[in-house]
């Protein structure tokens, strides 16, 4: 039986935080009447509940100054409700929810993101989808849709505005980033018109433009895939998941897949056939082949060094692994990160950026365990110490977590186990704390039941999903 979503931000590092006594409030504009720890949904004491609305499907993490923790996440009717959170002290207390979608003509939404640049500003985002069944598209982009953007400036959230092309039919995948001083970029791909090209469909051409609180800078052009005037002979051209970063020079670095669709008999060069390609902010190169498009497109990580990381997915014997591809270098990938399964599934995996070149990869994967936890998934984390990448940690741990309570428990009543969906990491200033955001379905093991059935744990709220709740979770990083 399928459980609610629920939204879990998890702290990973060291117990950092202090309760701010007597903090004014650095965002007028966001109320500040902080609650604390109103209705925790288990027997963890430091469980914290951000909404009892919404449905778990997208959310971002941002560390601010001193001990600021910011959030944005969907909830509401099918989850097309974007609100923002503030703590000033960790995630001790936060702020109430501030709905960003209330002075939008209603929408589905898609990815979101939030930023926050070198002066202090947050930048909230959202793409606007034509309807709910897109979603299944998102983050990767199959889908067009409009780049909405707010942002909070002095004492209020600015209206709402667009990036990119304003029609809906036109913008597909996109990041958004800071550059190492603090400025806001976004890249997307968009569709192009062919001229001559009857029934041809492409959204090669990839733009960047700057913010400067709501003032975008003109878009500019990095590449425009078939080139121009070398379009004969294909019918189709499609980049989807895009991601990347953005240097300290506001040049864009890149990974994406690229399906291509050639006319019969082919024609100019044209090759079918899908690929994972890498943009090192001067040329695209194809990294590797594919049979057909992955499922969990690559995303693109940068080291201390400057280095370029292509994270895909991959196999290290009978186990699936997150694999590190060095572009450019005659190097084997290496695995960054290996799931102790050896059957079941990987539902997902991401990836955290630190500012200094901290970089962490995480994978929702199915319990290693047999019996009562086989259709639970944990969230597993690993990180990069400058030259090698960690052990392997299993953040959730159903299993110990049962076993636990197995053994204290003396109530009939079931125990709530976490089944992990999708995760979003954040570093803090210091590079030394990662914290989460983990998207997760609750449900119930009822311990003294010979069968450990799983059992539906109902909440209170009249959204379709599930929590959002605050968990600290320690564990140390290289």
């Amino acid at each position: 039986m399928r459980g609610r979503h629920r939204f879990l931000l998890l702290v990973i590092g060291g117990l950092l935080w202090n309760v701010c006594s007597g903090c004014g409030n650095p965002y007028p504009g966001t109320p500040r009447n902080e609650e604390s720890n109103p209705h925790p949904l288990n027997a963890t004491s430091e469980d914290f509940v951000l909404s009892e609305d919404g449905e778990a499907v997208s959310a971002d993490i941002v560390t601010g100054a001193d001990e600021e923790i910011h959030v944005l996440y969907t909830e509401g009717q099918d989850a097309n409700t974007v609100t923002y959170r503030l703590s000033t002290n960790r995630g001790r207390t936060w702020g109430p929810g501030v709905n960003l979608t209330e002075t939008s003509e209603p929408t589905s939404i898609g990815a979101i993101r939030l930023l926050r640049d070198s002066n202090g500003l947050m930048y909230a985002f959202w793409k606007s989808l034509p309807d709910n069944a897109a979603k299944a598209g998102e983050p990767e982009g199959t889908w067009p849709g409009v780049l909405t953007c707010r942002v909070l400036q002095g004492n209020f959230w600015s209206k709402p505005f667009s990036i990119g092309p304003s029609s809906p039919s036109a913008l597909y995948s996109w990041f958004a980033c800071t550059d190492p001083q603090g400025r806001v970029h976004v890249v997307w791909n968009q569709s192009h018109p062919i001229t001559g090209t009857a029934g041809a469909r492409f959204t090669g051409t990839i733009l960047q433009a700057e913010l400067e609180g709501t003032t975008v800078s003109i878009p500019k052009t990095l590449r425009q895939f078939p080139p121009p005037g070398q379009e004969s002979g294909y019918t189709a051209v499609r980049y989807s998941g895009l991601h990347g970063y953005v240097n300290a020079h506001g040049i864009a670095h890149w990974v994406a897949q690229r399906q291509q669709s050639c006319a019969s008999p082919a024609t100019g060069g044209c090759k079918s056939g899908q690929e994972i390609v890498y943009w090192n902010g001067t040329n695209e190169m194809v990294l590797s082949d594919l049979a057909e498009a992955v499922k969990f497109s690559p995303q693109l990580l940068v080291d201390a060094h400057g280095s370029d990381h292509v994270i895909t997915t991959g196999q290290q014997g009978s186990k699936p692994c997150l694999l590190d591809i060095l572009p450019g270098l005659q190097e084997e990938p290496i695995p960054a990160l290996i799931l102790p399964i050896t059957q079941g599934g990987l539902r997902g995996f991401q990836v955290a950026q630190g500012a200094k070149g901290e970089m962490a990869v995480l994978a929702e994967a199915e319990d290693a365990s047999q019996g009562r936890l086989s259709f639970q998934y944990n969230l597993y984390a690993g990180s990069f110490d400058g030259a090698n990448w960690s052990k392997t940690a299993n953040v959730t741990d159903a299993a110990s977590r049962l076993l636990s309570d197995q053994a204290t428990s003396n109530s009939t009543d079931p125990v709530t186990v976490l089944s992990a969906r999708h995760a979003i990491g954040a570093f803090d200033a210091s590079g030394e704390t990662l914290y989460l955001l983990l998207i997760a379905d609750a449900t119930g093991v009822n311990l003294n039941e010979q069968n450990h059935s799983e059992v539906h744990i109902t909440t209170s709220g009249s959204g379709a999903g599930g929590s959002l709740i605050f968990r600290p979770f320690h564990i140390k990083l290289p």
